[in-house]
């Protein structure tokens, strides 16, 4: 899962930082960059380890939560002017499916 979520990320990271399909956000790319490497380094954790992954798996998910209120919030503070753009809608579901997929974490390392 973190290798799926990961991609995703770093997707839209590059769609926000280069200007494709309308969403320009360097600083949303950036930090969407810092989420995608988050999951990839849960992806190269030791499978030994399963906790150490599914708390890469948590912290993940609950940014990514975080990033879906902020791109919600922006767009509310600018809904005059502001539309929502292709990589915004996406980053939305996204981050409330990585929630979802956190929570399922955090039961597996409290187990």
């Amino acid at each position: 899962m973190n290798l799926l979520m990961g991609t995703a990320y770093m997707l839209l990271a590059v769609v926000h930082m280069f200007k494709i399909y309308g969403g320009y956000d360097l600083f949303l790319g950036m930090v969407l960059l810092v989420e995608a490497g988050i999951y990839f380094f849960g992806f190269s954790e030791n499978p030994a380890e399963e906790k150490r992954k599914y708390a890469h798996t948590y912290v993940g998910g609950i940014m990514a939560l975080w990033l879906s209120i902020y791109v919600v919030l922006k767009w509310l503070i600018n809904l005059s002017s502001a539309e929502l753009k292709l990589p915004d809608l996406l980053l939305i579901p996204l981050g409330i499916l990585a929630f979802v997929i956190a929570r399922v974490a955090r039961r597996r390392i409290l187990s």
